[in-house]
């Protein structure tokens, strides 16, 4: 079976967020640096209740600004992932990622070809398949 297409950004930014979401490091970096911003304005917060008492606007700032750390923090992310995955595409030597593929499908190894770059890989080279909605990674 063989097929064509055509890769876009949009094709390689879902495929960075898919790789993003199922690293195991990356997913331990965002659970820590989604709880980190709360930690630091609590620490604040503790370090003034112990010198000077408990003062109510530091208290209504501490839970506005954490609540906001944890509602923007991964929106955040995401629009720094694609950035970062835009500008990696826009660099001359990576122009030839995007643009039209072939893929064939053949009894041993499947074969991706770009005008110039021929790909073959073995099935049991295969480790994981992973889809969404749209995408078939």
């Amino acid at each position: 079976m063989k097929f064509s297409f055509d890769l876009t950004v949009e094709d390689w930014v879902a495929l960075q967020n898919h790789y993003d979401a199922q690293s195991k490091h990356n997913r331990v970096m965002r659970i820590f640096f989604w709880f980190l911003g709360p930690l630091i304005f609590l620490g604040f917060f503790l370090k003034d209740y112990f010198e000077i008492g408990f003062v109510f606007s530091e208290f209504i700032f501490f839970v506005i600004s954490s609540v906001l750390w944890l509602l923007f923090l991964p929106k955040i992310h995401g629009w720094n992932l694609r950035q970062r995955t835009e500008r990696f595409l826009d660099k001359d030597e990576n122009k030839s990622y995007l643009g039209h593929c072939e893929f064939s499908l053949l009894d041993d190894f499947f074969v991706f070809k770009k005008p110039n770059i021929e790909t073959k890989i073995k099935w049991f080279d295969i480790k994981k398949v992973g889809e969404n909605d749209d995408y078939l990674f």
